[in-house]
């Protein structure tokens, strides 16, 4: 699916990956991307691909860090504390 092919959706970035990691052992990890022919999924280490329908950048990252703190425990409250 081209770029201009993606479903009409707010904010949609069109491609995009996202990943949380443990510094040693980078299989354990939260990988969130898009791609053909899934369009926007998420992985958990190695299992199977979990397809999520995107509803906007701000719904996309709260479930991106609700996974992160699912799979890693408590961390970081918002993103700014992040990157800050």
């Amino acid at each position: 699916m081209k770029k201009n092919q993606m479903p009409n959706k707010p904010e949609f970035p069109g491609k995009f990956s996202w990943i949380a990691y443990l510094e040693s052992d980078h299989q354990q990890r939260v990988l969130f991307d898009t791609h053909h022919p899934f369009g926007s999924h998420y992985h958990i280490d190695q299992q199977e691909r979990v397809i999520f329908s995107w509803n906007s950048l701000e719904k996309s990252l709260d479930l991106f860090f609700q996974k992160v703190e699912e799979r890693f425990g408590p961390f970081a409250q918002n993103l700014e504390e992040i990157l800050s």
